[in-house]
C-alpha cells in the first residue's frame, strides 16, 4: 500500500518515497501541448498549487524516469528540456516591504550563484529577474514558475498602506517580463486572490486566467472517482477502524470535504485535497482545514465592514465580483470566495450569475468557529446567534448523518 503524501509538496520526494500520487498529467499534457503559453491560476491555499509547479517544474527539466506509469510518460509528448526558474514568494520575510525586497532580491542572487551566472550590474529584484532570464535562455527557452504570487499582499490586507507598498514592489517585478517573452517558452503564476494592479494581466502577453475555466475545473483537488481509485486501500482500512461499509465512509468523506466547484461552465466538485489526506492519515473527521491557519483577516474584516452575515448563506455574484479587485476596496464575498470559504453552487449562464455557499462540513465548522468570538457583541447578538443556530443546524444536520454512517 502506497504511502499518504501528508504536507509533501514536492513531486520528486512524493515519487521517490512512493506515496500515493492523484495523476493529473493528462491535463498538463493538454495544457503544455495547447495553444497558449502563459497562464494564472488562483485557488486556496492547502489545495496542491506547489504540488502543481513542481510537477510542472519536473517535466520541463525532461526528468521522465519521475513520471512513470503516470499517463504522461504514455502519451506522445516529447520531453523536451529547459532551464526552469521557479519562485516560491510564500518562502520569502513578509514582515515588511524592505524586509521582503532584501529577501527576494537575496533569492535571486542565490539562484544566479548557483546556475554560475553573474548579477554584478543588477541591483533591483526585477534586472535580477531580467538578467536570470536572458543569460538562462542562451540554453534554451526559459520556463518561469512563480507560486503564491500575491502572498505579500495578502500577508497584509488587513494593512492597506502596507499592502500598496508590496504592490508597488510586485507591479515592478513583474512589469519586466512582458518584455522578456522573446526568450520564455511557459509561464505559470499561482495564488490565492487575483489583486488588480500588479502588472500581472496586463503585463504578460496573452496570460491566459484557468482560475474559473472549465479546462481547469478539476486540475487541482481530488474528484470521486479519483478518490475511489487511488485511495481505496486507505479508505478500507478507516472503514475497518470504524466498523462501517465502505459505501458509508465514502458518503461521510463526501459530506465533510467534497462540494467545491470552480468553473460555472462545469458542474464536476472536488475534494480538498489537504483535508483528505489528514483524514485518512489519522481515521477521524475533523475540520482539518482551518487548524492549518484560519486568516484572522477574514474576522477584522467582517467586523470592521459590518457586514450583513446572514447573506453569507445565499450569496449572487457577477462575474467581476468574483474578479479581481483592489486592496483598497476589498469585497468580502468576493474574499471569501477566492479564499475557499465559499464555492460555487449554481450559474445562470443567461444572467452570468453565480450563487455561491459553504461546500462542506468542514467549512462550515470553520466558520462557526471564526465568528463565534463576536456572539459576545451585544450591538449585534442576534442576527449573530441567528447565523450560528442556522450553521450549527447545517452542521449539526452532517454530522448526525456520519454518525449513522459510521
Amino acid at each position: 500500500m502506497k504511502r499518504l503524501p501528508d504536507n509533501t509538496a514536492d513531486f520528486p520526494k512524493l515519487i521517490k518515497n512512493n506515496c500515493v500520487y492523484v495523476d493529473k498529467t493528462k491535463q498538463l499534457y493538454h495544457l503544455l501541448t495547447g495553444s497558449g503559453e502563459n497562464f494564472f491560476l488562483s485557488r486556496p491555499r492547502r489545495f496542491g498549487k506547489t504540488l502543481l509547479i513542481s510537477t510542472l517544474e519536473q517535466i520541463f527539466l525532461g526528468n521522465r524516469e519521475l513520471f512513470q506509469g503516470l499517463w504522461i510518460s504514455q502519451s506522445d509528448y516529447s520531453w523536451p528540456k529547459h532551464p526552469v526558474l521557479r519562485i516560491s514568494l510564500v518562502e520569502m520575510d513578509m514582515s515588511t516591504p524592505e524586509r521582503f525586497e532584501r529577501d527576494l532580491l537575496q533569492k535571486l542572487e542565490r539562484i544566479a550563484q548557483n546556475l554560475d551566472i553573474s548579477l554584478a550590474s543588477a541591483a533591483t529584484p526585477a534586472a535580477c529577474l531580467s538578467t536570470l532570464i536572458e543569460a538562462l535562455s542562451s540554453q534554451s527557452s526559459v520556463v518561469l514558475l512563480i507560486d503564491e504570487y500575491d502572498a505579500p499582499m495578502l500577508a497584509h490586507i488587513d494593512r492597506p498602506h502596507i499592502a500598496e507598498a508590496m504592490r508597488a514592489i510586485l507591479k515592478s517585478f513583474y512589469g519586466v517580463i512582458k518584455a522578456l517573452d522573446c526568450h520564455l517558452r511557459f509561464v505559470f503564476l499561482t495564488g490565492v486572490t487575483k489583486f488588480n494592479k500588479t502588472s500581472i494581466f496586463s503585463g504578460i502577453n496573452n496570460l491566459e486566467d484557468l482560475t474559473l475555466s472549465e479546462q481547469a475545473a478539476t486540475l487541482l483537488g481530488i474528484e470521486p472517482e479519483e478518490l475511489r481509485l487511488y485511495f481505496s486501500e486507505h479508505i478500507q482500512a478507516v472503514a475497518h477502524k470504524h466498523r462501517c461499509s465502505l459505501e458509508k465512509l465514502y458518503l461521510t468523506l463526501q459530506e465533510w470535504y467534497n462540494g467545491y466547484r470552480f468553473s460555472p461552465y462545469s458542474e464536476k466538485k472536488v475534494y480538498n485535497p489537504c483535508s483528505v489526506l489528514k483524514a485518512l492519515n489519522r481515521g477521524q473527521f475533523e475540520d482539518y482545514w482551518s487548524q492549518t491557519g484560519t486568516p484572522s483577516f477574514l474576522v477584522k474584516l467582517i467586523q470592521e465592514k459590518s457586514y450583513p452575515i446572514l447573506d453569507l448563506e445565499n450569496l449572487v455574484l457577477s462575474s467581476e465580483d468574483l474578479g479581481a479587485f483592489d486592496v483598497e476596496q476589498i469585497q468580502l464575498p468576493t474574499l471569501l470566495f477566492q479564499t475557499g470559504y465559499l464555492t460555487i453552487r449554481n450559474y445562470d449562464s443567461e444572467s452570468a450569475l453565480y450563487q455561491l455557499a459553504f461546500p462542506n462540513q468542514e467549512v462550515t465548522q470553520s466558520m462557526i468557529r471564526v465568528l463565534a468570538p463576536m456572539l459576545t457583541r451585544q450591538d449585534s447578538f442576534a442576527p449573530w446567534q441567528q447565523l450560528a443556530s442556522r450553521l450549527n443546524c447545517a452542521g449539526a444536520g452532517l454530522r448526525s448523518k456520519s454518525q449513522e454512517h459510521c
